[in-house]
């Protein structure tokens, strides 16, 4: 902060979460990133009455973003932009909610709100490289589960809750992104 000649703009404060935001702060932006999903809707749950002015909300989650949406859309934010970011093996969602705009538009209007939440609306619509690039990662890994799971188990596998459970997760991912067996298998 010094070396840049910010120390009389920018007050750092030490505290659990949003619990150091007073009433009387300006802050209309908070970022949350850096963390699970679970983590992020408890830091916001614990301290939504700190959220005073805050407009915007950039969230994120480094797993379970599909909570974080989730959170949002059940405490009236809604999504004005997500965008999938890769780093080396890694993806992250950051997803920017705005509470009370009238001006933005329902993402969750018109389509599946379970694929929504787990996909992220703009990102379903939108299907950035990035985005398609984690969901065949994911698609291939979630194959490979299964397959254990065949081989691990000679019972009935529709009767096992894991397996049936991955091959709904796996029928979701066909249903957001075409042709993803075709293009997995060649990643």
């Amino acid at each position: 902060m010094s070396n840049h000649q910010l120390t009389e703009r920018i007050e750092v404060r030490h505290g659990n979460g949003l619990t150091t935001i007073k009433e009387s702060d300006e802050v209309d932006v908070i970022t949350i990133a850096g963390m699970g999903g679970g983590l992020i809707c408890d830091i916001l749950t614990k301290g939504k009455r700190h959220l005073f002015n805050a407009k915007t909300l950039i969230l994120q989650a480094n797993v379970a973003a599909e909570l974080v949406r989730s959170w949002l859309h059940n405490h009236g934010y809604k999504l004005q932009n997500e965008t999938m970011i890769q780093e080396g093996e890694h993806f992250y969602e950051v997803i920017v909610a705005v509470s009370n705009d009238e001006a933005v538009v329902d993402p969750y209007e018109g389509v599946d709100e379970t694929l929504a939440m787990r996909f992220g609306p703009l990102l379903m619509k939108e299907q950035s490289d990035a985005f398609m690039q984690k969901w065949r990662n994911e698609y291939a890994h979630l194959h490979r589960i299964k397959d254990q799971i065949a081989v691990a188990n000679h019972q009935d596998l529709n009767s096992n809750e894991a397996y049936v459970r991955i091959q709904k997760q796996i029928d979701q991912i066909e249903e957001v992104i075409p042709n993803v067996s075709n293009s997995a298998r060649d990643h």
